[in-house]
């Protein structure tokens, strides 16, 4: 996973998602990154979020898309990053 924030510059974090949990009414992903810096990361997606990151999911290109990739095993290192996100 990619992460970049206005407040970093042109800054991209690489980073990893390492553990979900459920907290009150929201989940928190919690993740560490690994370039330019080592940091650990936490984000909290409530319900409505995460509604929302299932509609995009559920979307018939979008499953076709990760299920065509699933099947090609596309390594990591093969993956095309967008310059600008």
């Amino acid at each position: 996973m990619r992460v970049r924030s206005t407040g970093l510059g042109d800054t991209e974090l690489v980073m990893s998602i390492s553990h979900i949990k459920r907290n009150g009414d929201c989940f928190v992903l919690e993740g560490r990154s690994s370039k330019p810096v080592k940091w650990h990361i936490r984000m909290a997606a409530s319900y409505r979020d995460m509604w929302q990151m299932t509609k995009l999911v559920l979307n018939p290109m979008n499953l076709l898309f990760l299920a065509w990739n699933t099947i090609r095993f596309k390594r990591a290192d093969r993956i095309r990053w967008p310059e600008n996100f």
